[in-house]
């Protein structure tokens, strides 16, 4: 069974090449562009790792990776983001991220950590 990914991103456009590239590496995505939404998708599924922006209209990227981090701990969140100074970066790992990439990022570089984010985490689940 494919591994099922919420990609969380404020911009319609990037929400639909994400998913796009996602699904023709073999991932079942999921997409939301807000806070709200999801909050309410990660209520109505389980994923397997969720992509997060730093920006979204009703709330900080950041808050909600912590909100996110104390539900479920060991889901891995991979910051994807246009944020770029040191700063953003500590307060995305204080919060608990998995990992932080930002815009733009290699294809590969992306589908290399969601690999290995997942893996590690369906090992864990034996």
């Amino acid at each position: 069974m494919a591994s099922r990914i919420l990609i969380v991103d404020d911009n319609r456009d990037t929400l639909e090449m994400l998913s796009a590239l996602l699904t023709d590496s073999g991932y079942e995505t999921v997409s939301a562009s807000t806070a709200a939404e999801t909050k309410s998708r990660i209520a109505a599924q389980r994923f397997d790792l969720i992509t997060l922006d730093t920006w979204l209209p009703d709330g900080d990227g950041v808050e909600l990776c912590r909100e996110l981090r104390l539900q479920l701990p060991d889901l891995p969140i991979v910051f994807l983001s246009g944020a770029v100074l040191p700063t953003d970066l500590d307060k995305a790992a204080e919060a608990g991220c998995s990992a932080y990439l930002t815009k733009p990022c290699a294809v590969d570089e992306l589908t290399q950590v969601i690999e290995r984010l997942v893996s590690l985490t369906k090992r864990e689940d034996r």
